[in-house]
């Protein structure tokens, strides 16, 4: 175990995100330390230390979003008219609703069906960002159309519950969630969908009394900032190193604490037979994919076609917006020449 721990932390140091030191932390408290610093390597020893070897407790769900009641869905919700480009321009919930740029898109490869390309950026301590995409796919309630499900995820056997609590077509849909997964059941929040891309204040009226339904305030939600501006110029070496070891020195004072007290509480070792190396890390993979039964496999290669369909069919969407607003501009370009010559 020590050995895996010091390749561990090497690794850590490597990425330069001290919230791995204390994984518990990280999984309860620091998930975008996950989003910054996420790699292959990172995933893969998510996956055994929580989902296979159950060295970190699941967090508990404590009641902070409990199901909505069926008078609080929007049963109106028009499930064909999600689809296309929105963007997520408020939030409640700090840790997975508030970042910039959030794009998403969405289509329907069969009825009931619902795919979702889910585009962010994560801030660096630098003032530059990285930027995240993901396919996410979904499933309508047949008694409840204002639900809708990610299930059947292998990644830490995550399953998101979307409850559509207001909507206006072709303008905003509020989706409030909850979620489970290996390291915390019970999470959640609430995001405020727009086909614009910035939250028209005349719509706040409406949306504050939707979130009203499922005990929600609207001061507790954050507008979204979808400006998506380029790249800032890149530092100098010199630079990247004076804001590397200062938020390098934050995070070590932070996470000596919070390990200390993780100590105490007896966090000394991370289950029986877990003993690797960082090398091991990339065989793990293939160890787990070689036990799946034949059945298994057979489901995990109608998925795959399934999320390739999708993924194909995002796609298509994706090259709609950019050539419908490729076109705007053309016409209005036109529109300012002959005003021009006028």
């Amino acid at each position: 175990m020590l050995r895996f721990a010091v390749s561990y932390i090497v690794h850590a140091l490597a990425s330069h995100c001290m919230q791995y030191l204390a994984i518990a932390v990280w999984l309860f408290e620091s998930p975008r330390c996950g989003d910054l610093y996420a790699d292959k390597a990172t995933d893969t020893f998510n996956a055994c230390a929580v989902s296979q070897q159950k060295c970190v407790p699941q967090r508990q769900d404590e009641g902070l979003y409990p199901v909505p009641p069926d008078c609080a869905l929007d049963n109106s919700w028009d499930f064909s008219g999600f689809t296309g480009r929105w963007f997520i321009t408020a939030g409640q919930n700090p840790l997975f609703d508030i970042f910039d740029c959030q794009e998403h898109f969405f289509a329907a490869p069969e009825p009931g069906d619902l795919a979702a390309k889910i585009n962010w950026r994560i801030n660096k301590p630098n003032g530059d960002f990285i930027e995240r995409s993901t396919i996410q796919m979904f499933k309508q309630d047949l008694q409840k159309p204002a639900v809708l499900y990610n299930h059947d995820n292998e990644y830490l056997h995550y399953q998101d519950d979307w409850y559509i609590i207001a909507s206006k077509p072709d303008s905003y849909v509020v989706v409030y969630y909850k979620g489970s997964n290996d390291a915390w059941d019970g999470y959640g929040g609430a995001v405020v969908y727009t086909r614009a891309r910035q939250l028209p204040e005349e719509l706040i009226p409406e949306l504050s009394a939707a979130v009203e339904k499922v005990g929600m305030k609207w001061s507790d939600f954050k507008i979204t900032d979808n400006t998506c501006p380029p790249h800032p110029p890149q530092k100098s070496l010199v630079q990247e190193i004076e804001v590397g070891a200062e938020s390098l020195e934050q995070g070590l004072e932070k996470e000596a604490v919070v390990l200390e007290q993780d100590l105490e509480k007896g966090l000394t070792s991370f289950g029986r037979g877990f003993t690797v190396l960082a090398r091991d890390l990339e065989s793990i993979e293939g160890t787990l994919e070689r036990e799946l039964t034949t059945e298994e496999k057979a489901i995990q290669s109608e998925l795959q076609m399934d999320f390739a369909k999708a993924k194909r069919l995002l796609e298509k969407v994706e090259r709609e917006v950019a050539e419908e607003e490729q076109g705007l501009g053309s016409a209005l370009q036109r529109l300012f020449g002959a005003f021009r010559r006028q």
